[in-house]
C-alpha cells in the first residue's frame, strides 16, 4: 500500500515545497504551463516524493523546474493552500530560502513550467498563484 496515496486519495493535504530565491533585489519565478494556476507565476517548488527529505525535494525542484542549482535550504514558513480548480486539492507548502549558484542559467521544463524569469521586488506579475505574492513581501524585506 502506498501511503501517500492513500493519505492523498482521502483528502489529507499533500507536502508541497516552494523556493524563494532572491537575487540583486529580484525574485525567482517560473509561468506555470499545466495543472492548479496554469498561466500564473510561482515560486519554483512542487511535490515532495516518497522517502524524500524537503529540503532535498527544494533544490531538486528548483532543477527540474527552473534549471537552477541551489544550496542551503532554510525554512522560512509553511503554509495551508486550498485549490478548488478542476484539481481541487488542499496541500501544506513548506517555504525555504535558498542560495543561487551564480552559473546557474535559467531554464523552463516545457511541462509545467512554460517560463522562468526574475521580477525586481516592487514590479511582480500581476497573475501570481498559490498566496506566493503574500509569502515573497512577507519574506523578501532586507
Amino acid at each position: 500500500m502506498n501511503i501517500l496515496y492513500e493519505c492523498v486519495k482521502a483528502g489529507n493535504p499533500h507536502p508541497v515545497v516552494s523556493a524563494l530565491v532572491i537575487h540583486e533585489n529580484r525574485v525567482l519565478m517560473v509561468l506555470r504551463g499545466k495543472g492548479s494556476f496554469e498561466g500564473h507565476w510561482a515560486l519554483p517548488g512542487g511535490m515532495i516524493d516518497r522517502r524524500e527529505e524537503p529540503e532535498a525535494a527544494v533544490l531538486r525542484e528548483l532543477r527540474e523546474e527552473a534549471g537552477v542549482i541551489c544550496s542551503y535550504p532554510k525554512l522560512l514558513h509553511a503554509y495551508r493552500i486550498e485549490c478548488t480548480d478542476a484539481f481541487a486539492h488542499t496541500s501544506i507548502d513548506l517555504v525555504y530560502s535558498v542560495q543561487m549558484a551564480e552559473e546557474s542559467l535559467l531554464q523552463a521544463d516545457g511541462g509545467e513550467t512554460q517560463q522562468v524569469a526574475f521580477f525586481p521586488l516592487n514590479e511582480l506579475p500581476e497573475l501570481i498563484a498559490f498566496g506566493h505574492r503574500d509569502v515573497i513581501a512577507k519574506f523578501s524585506k532586507p
